[in-house]
This record gives C-alpha cells, sequence and structure tokens, in this order.
C-alpha cells in the first residue's frame, strides 16, 4: 500500500514521475519550435527512463498529444480568451499541453495533480508569474470540460 511505504520510496517514484514530465515538457518545447509533431526523438528518450510504468505514462503522453494536438490546441485556446495558442510563451504552452493530455488521457492521474505539477515545472522553467496565467488557463479548461460532460 502506498500509504505503508517508506517515505523515500514513496519520493523516488514521486521524483521519477517530475522527471518524466520534466522530459515531457522539454519534448514538447522542441517540438513546437521544430514545428515537428511526431515521434522523431522517442525510442531515444524511453531508453533514458528506466522503470516500466514511466515508460507506459511516457509513450502514453507522447502518443496522446502526437495523434491529438490540434484537438487539444483548439480546446486550449478556448481556455485561453484573449490569445491565440501562437501568442502564448513557448514553455507556458509545453506545459499547459502536457496538462491537458494528463487530464484527457491519462485516468489515473487527479486533475489537481496535473494542474499543480504544470504550476510547479512553470516557477523553475517559465517566466515569474507565468504559474498564475498557466493555472487560469488550466481553471478554465477544467471547468469547459466539466459543463460538456455534465
Amino acid at each position: 500500500m502506498r500509504n505503508k511505504a517508506p517515505d523515500g520510496a514513496f519520493k523516488m517514484i514521486m521524483q521519477t514521475r517530475k522527471q518524466t514530465r520534466e522530459l515531457l515538457m522539454k519534448l514538447f518545447y522542441q517540438m513546437d519550435i521544430r514545428k515537428e509533431y511526431d515521434a522523431f526523438s522517442y525510442d531515444s528518450h524511453l531508453e533514458d527512463i528506466k522503470r516500466t510504468n514511466e515508460k507506459e505514462y511516457f509513450k502514453q503522453v507522447m502518443t496522446s498529444f502526437i495523434e491529438n494536438r490540434e484537438w487539444i490546441d483548439q480546446k486550449v485556446e478556448a481556455a485561453i480568451n484573449s490569445r491565440s495558442v501562437k501568442r502564448v510563451g513557448k514553455i507556458e504552452l509545453a506545459l499547459i499541453r502536457l496538462a491537458a493530455v494528463e487530464i484527457e488521457y491519462i485516468d489515473e492521474i487527479p486533475i489537481e495533480v496535473s494542474v499543480n505539477e504544470a504550476i510547479e515545472l512553470s516557477k523553475v522553467y517559465a517566466s515569474e508569474k507565468s504559474y498564475i496565467f498557466i493555472n487560469g488557463v488550466l481553471g478554465r479548461y477544467i471547468e469547459s470540460k466539466e459543463q460538456i460532460n455534465s
């Protein structure tokens, strides 16, 4: 059980997922810079991931993003309100896309975790107040999704 595991073991699992998210964010950023939305370096990055469950998560996120990028971007653009996806910072967009993919396609990850991880990564990689923008966009994204589902 997760609650009974020693803190170190639970932290290691979480740290690994955090590192995998960070790698995915960087790949989404790279794809956007290159304007190449395919599995250009998919296999080489899989070799860097040691845990089987993280490899599966990585493959699921990459495949979901590549196959559904245009649809995700439409949903994100609706949540942005005043800007086109093309005008959003590349790092911010990569983080929003990553959270959106998790929200839409990775059922075992709670929505709150996806949002929180995007915010935490933005504090490291994006501009000082980007986390506010990302939180707002993801909040509207989730509201829109919940309205559609109800």
